[in-house]
């Protein structure tokens, strides 16, 4: 998931990067762990999968964010450093080889750039400075990359993608949604399931405009494996598409009625789901694998009333991960997910 970041204090440094005068308080322990077998956990030991979370060591980084695929990661550090590691056939790791990283790499060519938003998607990443330059690197066969017509279909380093300054970006699967710091939302790559929410199916090699949501600005997008989930500054929720829902899926984007009146303040989305963060901490789930509860579960019962209380008709984390781990089924309507207490951000995997 992507949103506007917070902006920091900066002040130039030679050689174009930029430092925080102001001490950093001390990051918090990072941990990773599930599927390896590329070593994407960033320097995990390579294996099958990690069933336990292990320390994220990184000597001297200090962490401040993490943007995992299903084959490859990214990681920034509060300097702005991004290193990554996992699968590089494509480029995706932002250096020209090996075509696997088994050990976090810190790509070289953004040495001169403070960094502020790192995306991974399937096979390509973004990443966004402070100066709100979009990067972007690894597949383009879709125009993922953003680079226009022609582009190579492999970008093996990071490449300017021209536009304006953008604020936030998100990579699915063969697509990138970015929101500028117009708070407006563009897309580019893939569109096949119509993702991209311009209107038809046709895919763009270039950063185009969601003219449809144009007048209502956005804070934050969730890109998944064909769909794409926004947030607008007022709270609503846009793109909800459930992929695999419809044949094609849909290309324009629309509300989600069942959340309606409700102020969402993130959003994530994995593979074929996704999830909604609202502003009293409770957080709604829909997609597949997403089991509905008996009795309407859902945003809003049967009479369209009001919202259900965590405490009653809540679907349980328990259950979610059953479900998606095993049904191929799954819900449009937003599940309210069971939680021992209130959520400050949510994120969603792959899988």
């Amino acid at each position: 998931a992507a949103s506007i970041p917070t902006r920091r204090r900066l002040r130039r440094m030679p050689g174009g990067r930029q430092e925080d005068p102001e001490p950093r308080e001390p990051p918090a322990e990072a941990f990773v762990c599930g599927a390896n077998e590329s070593g994407q956990l960033l320097g995990g030991p390579v294996c099958d999968a990690l069933l336990s979370p292990v320390p994220l060591l990184l000597p001297g980084v200090r962490v401040a964010r993490v943007s995992l695929s299903l084959s490859h990661a990214l990681l920034l550090s509060d300097e702005g450093t991004v290193f990554s590691v996992g699968d590089n056939y494509c480029g995706q790791c932002g250096v020209h080889s090996p075509e696997q990283i088994t050990s976090p790499l810190r790509i070289e060519t953004l040495n001169t750039k403070a960094v502020a938003t790192i995306a991974a998607g399937a096979q390509h990443s973004a990443v966004v400075t402070s100066d709100g330059e979009l990067l972007t690197f690894g597949a383009n066969d879709h125009g993922q990359g953003g680079h226009g017509d022609g582009g190579a279909l492999d970008v093996r380093r990071p490449r300017l993608v021209h536009l304006g300054a953008v604020a936030a970006v998100s990579c699915g699967g063969a697509f990138t949604i970015l929101i500028d710091r117009e708070a407006v939302l563009w897309g580019c790559g893939s569109n096949v399931h119509g993702e991209l929410g311009v209107g038809d199916f046709e895919g763009r090699a270039a950063p185009t405009r969601l003219a449809s949501l144009s007048a209502t600005p956005r804070r934050s997008v969730a890109a998944g494996e064909r769909h794409a989930v926004a947030v607008s500054i007022a709270g609503a929720l846009g793109l909800p598409l459930l992929a695999g829902s419809e044949a094609r899926g849909l290309p324009t984007p629309r509300a989600v009625p069942a959340l309606r009146g409700l102020r969402a303040v993130a959003a994530a989305s994995g593979s074929d789901w996704a999830m909604a963060l609202l502003e009293d901490g409770s957080v709604y789930c829909w997609g597949k694998g997403v089991q509905p509860r008996g009795g309407g579960g859902g945003a809003r019962g049967e009479g369209g009333g009001e919202p259900p209380s965590p405490r009653r008709r809540a679907l349980s984390a328990e259950a979610l991960s059953s479900a998606a781990g095993a049904a191929p089924s799954g819900t449009a309507t937003p599940q309210l997910l069971e939680l021992p207490a209130s959520c400050t951000a949510v994120a969603a995997g792959r899988s």
